[in-house]
């Protein structure tokens, strides 16, 4: 018994000796829980969906003005003068001496082209005075372009300018 009592008192002794601890920190509240989608819902919460490519019907197709064609070029007035067909090239000139070519490859049109051009798409030549040789496009314009109709709207890359309206082959 003498056993039992000095290891109570014991413990008796030990238990104000303990240390103080610090007590636990509170605990951190929890992120809100992401809403989970009704049924159907394809939607993709704000800020994950991915950036989508424009389809054509999403691209806003330029109204084409009644005038006849004109615009600006690099920056100046441009003025259609006339417009000549040459075998598979349609020459847009205007009255500074200022100039497009498109390189149809045969295809008189029409053609709508309000996104990247593809196989077969025409060429787009502008030549200016101040240009040495012609600067040429494969690519990043928008075309509209009716030999039937006399219909032409272009915009040029590059910020280089946009001409539209109605024309005439000579």
């Amino acid at each position: 018994m003498g056993l039992l009592v000095a290891s109570i008192v014991l413990s008796a002794a030990c238990w104000g000796c303990r240390k103080a601890t610090a007590p636990p920190p509170p605990p951190t509240p929890a992120a809100p829980p992401t809403p989970e989608p009704a049924p159907g819902d394809t939607t993709e919460p704000p800020g994950t969906a991915p950036e989508a490519t424009p389809t054509v019907e999403q691209i806003k197709r330029p109204a084409i003005p009644e005038h006849p064609v004109r615009g600006q070029i690099d920056g100046r007035d441009f003025e259609l003068a006339r417009v000549q067909r040459q075998d598979a090239t349609v020459l847009i000139l205007g009255q500074d001496g200022r100039g497009v070519t498109l390189a149809l490859f045969g295809s008189p049109g029409p053609f709508e082209i309000l996104e990247e051009p593809g196989f077969g798409a025409p060429h787009v030549y502008v030549r200016s005075p101040q240009d040495a040789p012609a600067r040429g496009y494969v690519a990043g314009f928008r075309l509209i372009y009716d030999e039937a109709q006399g219909l032409l709207y272009l915009q040029l890359p590059e910020g280089r300018g946009t001409i539209a309206g109605r024309f005439t082959i000579e």
